[in-house]
């Protein structure tokens, strides 16, 4: 049986992937330093309707210097399970989202950290595929190019929100970097600043950063990277307030989550692994 397109994208680009998160151990508090990407579950209704489910996916720019990644925990899905149901891959009331902050500063020294000025902002977007949605775009401070006081309005609504976050304990089974916020007594709670179906984050972004599950054999969500203030030290350096694509996450019903390129690149990346083995073949 021949697989989608994305699929196989998706497929090469993990065969290709050397960077292995595993898991840690459980009953811990969970890891988490500014900047670190949080993947937020949640539903306005049925199983876990009260509930939402944070993961850390590690340091942003980590993702924007090497695209292609794969960020595994083998309790990913059994948390996601017992919080949502065990259909919870196929529910379409159910939304994934991702969102970081280096440090959210609209004023003061703008200081660059790995590559990330002050009020330097990751937030994903909906995609039907690695790299098909429409780059975010936010308005900067009248004329300049220097500063964007929108981003830097929500650059301080995820950093309020990676507060709640910080300290948890992380679940039973969790592999040490996920914890359930209970919706109704987490402050700060993922929920608060994702409502489903509405404008995230102080209601600045249009549309949100989330995207419904239940789509297909695996679904999407494009990240994208925004300067809150400009700075020429910046690794890359892009106006303020301008989209600046870093690379497309993947989700699977057992729970693999894979950061890919765009297609175009996962599908070169697939062709030089491709060409490696046969090298290697050849030279045997």
């Amino acid at each position: 049986m021949k697989l989608p397109t994305s699929v196989r994208y998706l497929s090469a680009a993990v065969s290709a992937c050397g960077f292995l998160l595993g898991g840690m151990n459980a009953s811990a508090a969970v890891i988490y330093n500014p900047g670190d990407l949080l993947l937020g579950f949640h539903t306005n209704g049925g199983t876990g309707s009260n509930s939402s489910y944070v993961f850390n996916l590690g340091p942003a720019y980590e993702y924007r210097n090497t695209p292609t990644k794969l960020v595994t925990s083998s309790d990913l899905s059994v948390d996601l399970s017992a919080t949502f149901g065990s259909d919870w891959f196929s529910r379409t009331d159910l939304y994934w989202g991702i969102a970081a902050v280096r440090d959210p500063a609209g004023s003061g020294a703008n200081t660059v950290v790995n590559g990330d000025p002050r009020a330097a902002i990751y937030i994903s977007k909906d995609a039907s595929a690695a790299g098909a949605s429409t780059a975010w775009d936010l308005p900067q401070s009248g004329t300049s190019t220097t500063s964007s006081a929108t981003t830097v309005s929500v650059a301080t609504s995820i950093a309020t929100m990676q507060g709640g976050f910080q300290g948890k304990t992380e679940t039973a089974t969790s592999g040490g970097r996920g914890t359930v916020q209970t919706e109704d007594t987490s402050i700060n709670s993922w929920d608060e600043f994702n409502p489903v179906n509405g404008a995230a984050f102080g209601g600045i972004l249009t549309g949100g950063v989330q995207a419904p599950l239940g789509g297909g054999a695996v679904e999407y969500l494009d990240l994208y990277r925004l300067l809150g203030r400009g700075n020429a030290a910046a690794t890359p350096n892009t106006p303020a307030g301008d989209g600046l694509y870093v690379t497309t996450f993947a989700i699977t019903s057992s729970g693999i989550i894979t950061a890919v390129p765009e297609p175009t690149s996962a599908m070169l990346l697939g062709l030089g692994v491709a060409a490696t083995a046969l090298r290697r073949r050849r030279n045997a």
